[in-house]
């Protein structure tokens, strides 16, 4: 049921963002000022429910192998989050020169993220293959020591 929910809300953002090339036609390339606010208000909000999942998920997943690697999605949410705030700022500024250069370290702070994010999901994928191939060794192991068991008896 939650999957379907966080699917329906992704479809609704895909949608809700496809008219944006055409009001940025319709403005002489421009973007309305109230569609960024609105941008990144949303933005900003879902970096925040984020960095709550992802931290909830952390006290939740103690000892496990995905809480030794949480630091690194934490990390990319709070890169996220930074280009966001970076991104109203570019927002309301007068000045075109902070314009370009808060848009700049926006764009690198999400290359972080991304960064950071594969990093984590390296991570546990490798340790879930680890964890897999001795659950399977162990498992071989016991089918081994019931078959001698059989011949023996």
């Amino acid at each position: 049921m939650r999957w379907l929910a966080g699917t329906g809300a992704l479809s609704l953002m895909f949608v809700a963002s496809v008219p944006a090339p055409a009001f940025a036609a319709g403005t002489s390339g421009v973007v309305p000022e109230w569609l960024s606010i609105v941008a990144g208000a949303v933005g900003l909000g879902i970096a925040v429910i984020l960095l709550i999942d992802a931290y909830s998920l952390k006290r939740v997943a103690e000892g496990s192998m995905v809480a030794v690697n949480i630091a690194y999605m934490i990390s990319a949410v709070v890169c996220f989050a930074m280009s966001m705030i970076l991104r109203w700022m570019a927002i309301f500024s007068e000045e075109a020169t902070l314009v370009d250069q808060s848009a700049f370290a926006a764009d690198l702070l999400v290359t972080a993220g991304m960064a950071l994010l594969a990093v984590y999901f390296l991570r546990v994928r490798m340790a879930l293959s680890g964890y897999l191939r001795d659950a399977a060794d162990l498992y071989a192991a016991s089918l081994d020591g019931d078959e001698s068991k059989d011949s023996d008896g």
